[in-house]
């Protein structure tokens, strides 16, 4: 009575045909085949009353609730740590009132045991509604479970021991959490393996932290974050100059093929800050680094300083793009659990033109080209000046919270003699939390079956070419785009910055100002007045949310709602007046805040006394720090630091 009975091979035997083995008021869930006969063949004697099931027991009597939806299924708390209790959900009548308390009361059974789970909870409302399974609190929970199989990690900055409080339930969904690894000395993290209904190996930022969308209410798996630890650590350094190199941190490679070339399976490779122009491999054109494995490359000072850098063609076009130019990154195929390159600058990447004999796969991807999407990741890279017939950023891979800027198709029509259409800044690629553009080109900016969330695509002037296998989830358009009749197939969170109507198949948001902190300094993040905050959809978030890093400054679900864009710090503009004896420290800078980037303010010694800092025309603090953070339902803040105005005297 009153048990769980979840991911076995057989539940009930019974050797004496007189003998019959009660099930009472149970939850029965994925227990070997859930369909073949083969598997009630293990049940052979038994009687199976108010249970919830996710096959059929009629045969053996009882009431029961039989489960043929596995979307419908109930949610467990966390398997992996031995916690079966069910989820409980209003919608969800198999957990409140399965059956009827007068089934469960068989008078060989105790009271407590009859009518209380493990917790001493009632097993049953006012209504004699009978709850299922081995532990029911009958607290309804907004969203799905997360776990983290870490000792110690963060979540949103705050620090949890673990693996006991390893898992968490968000409350207020749609929403993220942004985790980072707390990890021991001698480790070094390669990827995060997500698992439950998503199997993707994701690798963090440059700052080791990953966004994750916790899973819909509805579905009864979890989202699992599961570290993969590195097997082992090479160096790279392009400034080295001490002679023989062993990829040590001391002795380190000088190009990222060599370390590349000397790297296993699942090797992490920490590269310092400098440009990486030289060495490199050939597939399907050279690359300054070909990668052939699963490994993870990662920029140990961000892509601020840190440049893989490709090559003009010799002899080549006006543009650099001919026989022997150098893309930046190439990931060759057979990579099995994928592989990243994490806060690079990619740029000066160059392919043939179509003036060469050379086929079309060496014509595309400037900046990166791969053959394998999902397992090819890009992650919080800038990609710059890269030039292709087509592709020039991208071509079939997944870039993860980027920047494209500065990149155009190749080879003037006069020059070219192939057959390859010329267009597509990205091709056939996915990208997530990215901003792309401005770009030069001359027809196309999103080519082909590719598929955008929570980006901002920002041009003076494009047109956008995608088949019925692409999509955009959540995705602002700036400055007045001019689409093609081929977008047709849009997922619901299209916003578009324009003045006219456009005649697209599918509905979409239209702003006249989409009101973004400083799109001149590439800044998307929409202010906290902006029309774009809470107009996404939340529509099968379950299906995109495996595709969603978040924005360049957190987290893309502000306030529980969901935003359109790239970057969605809920940014709130700041006024200080009267500068004079004002440090600002933190944050963003002046004018703006944000929740993620407080700012802080400090009065110094002026040689009249402080008396104190006026925010939004009241007092709010007498002491010489004051620290913003974004609040929700605040629009801007206007702040004074309040001084005498002359000598003070205090009488006692």
């Amino acid at each position: 009575m009153n048990c769980t009975f979840f991911n076995n091979k057989g539940i009930l035997r019974s050797n004496n045909a007189n003998q019959r083995a009660v099930v009472y008021n149970s939850l029965i869930q994925r227990n070997a085949k859930t369909t073949s006969t083969a598997w009630l063949s293990s049940w052979t004697a038994g009687t199976f009353t108010n249970c919830v099931t996710d096959c059929d027991v009629s045969t053996f009597g009882g009431n029961c609730v039989f489960m043929t939806d596995r979307g419908n299924n109930s949610q467990l708390v966390a398997p992996i740590y031995g916690d079966f209790r069910p989820v409980a959900h209003p919608y969800r009548p198999h957990l409140f009132g399965s059956g009827n308390k007068a089934f469960c009361s068989p008078d060989w059974l105790p009271a407590d045991d009859r009518n209380k789970d493990f917790f001493g909870n009632a097993r049953w409302d006012a209504n004699d509604a009978v709850t299922a399974g081995a532990i029911q609190d009958g607290v309804e929970v907004a969203g799905g479970c997360i776990t983290i199989t870490c000792d110690r990690y963060s979540i949103d900055g705050r620090v949890f021991e673990g693996p006991l409080n390893g898992y968490f339930y968000s409350t207020n969904p749609p929403a993220q959490y942004r985790i980072k690894p707390l990890l021991k000395s001698n480790q070094e993290l390669y990827c995060i393996w997500l698992g439950g209904y998503l199997s993707l190996y994701r690798f963090p930022g440059v700052d080791g932290s990953l966004v994750v969308t916790a899973p819909p209410a509805s579905r009864d798996n979890m989202t699992c974050v599961d570290l993969q630890y590195a097997s082992n650590v090479i160096w790279a350094d392009p400034s080295y100059a001490g002679g023989d190199s062993d990829g040590s941190e001391t002795k380190p490679y000088t190009t990222l093929q060599a370390a590349v070339d000397a790297s296993a399976n699942r090797t992490l490779i920490k590269a310092k800050a400098g440009r990486y122009d030289a060495g490199g491999d050939d597939f399907w054109g050279n690359a300054r680094v070909v990668i052939p494995r699963s490994l993870c490359i990662r920029a140990v000072d961000g892509p601020e300083n840190t440049f893989i850098v490709g090559a003009n063609g010799n002899p080549a076009n006006a543009d650099g793009c001919g026989t022997n130019a150098y893309r930046c990154v190439a990931f060759k195929d057979g990579i099995d659990s994928g592989a990243g390159v994490v806060g690079f600058t990619l740029t000066g990447g160059r392919t043939c033109s179509n003036g060469e004999n050379c086929s079309d796969n060496m014509r595309i991807g400037g900046g990166v080209f791969s053959g394998l999407q999902e397992k090819a990741n890009i992650v919080d890279c800038v990609i710059t000046n890269c030039i292709a017939v087509r592709g020039s950023a991208s071509y079939k891979c997944w870039l993860q919270n980027c920047r494209i800027v500065g990149c155009k198709q190749g080879a003037d029509p006069a020059n070219s003699v192939g057959t390859l259409a010329r267009r597509g800044v990205v091709y056939y690629s996915y990208l997530s939390g990215c901003v792309i553009g401005p770009n030069t080109f001359t027809t196309v900016c999103i080519d082909q079956n590719s598929k955008l969330w929570n980006c901002t695509i920002n041009e003076t002037s494009h047109i956008q070419h995608l088949s019925a296998d692409s999509f955009y989830y959540n995705v602002l358009d700036l400055n007045n785009p001019t689409f093609q009749p081929l977008i047709k197939v849009l997922t619901p969170g299209l916003c578009i910055e324009t003045s006219s109507d456009l005649a697209l198949t599918n509905d979409y948001l239209k702003v006249s100002d989409a009101k973004i902190t400083a799109r001149t300094a590439g800044d998307f993040r929409p202010l906290a007045d902006s029309s774009v905050l809470g107009a996404g959809t939340t529509n099968n978030v379950w299906a995109y949310s495996q595709f969603t890093v978040g924005g360049f400054h957190g987290a893309c679900f502000p306030a529980g709602r969901l935003g359109i864009g790239a970057s969605f710090d809920v940014t709130i503009p700041v006024t200080v007046t009267n500068m004079r004896g004002i440090s600002i420290t933190g944050g963003l800078g002046t004018p703006f805040v944000s929740a993620v980037h407080p700012l802080t303010l400090e009065a110094t010694d002026t040689g009249r006394r402080f008396m104190g800092f006026i925010v939004n025309g009241e007092l709010a603090t007498k002491e010489r720090t004051l620290t913003l953070d974004a609040l929700d339902g605040v629009a801007a803040y206007s702040v004074e630091p309040l001084y005498a105005s002359g000598t003070t005297l205090i009488v006692r």
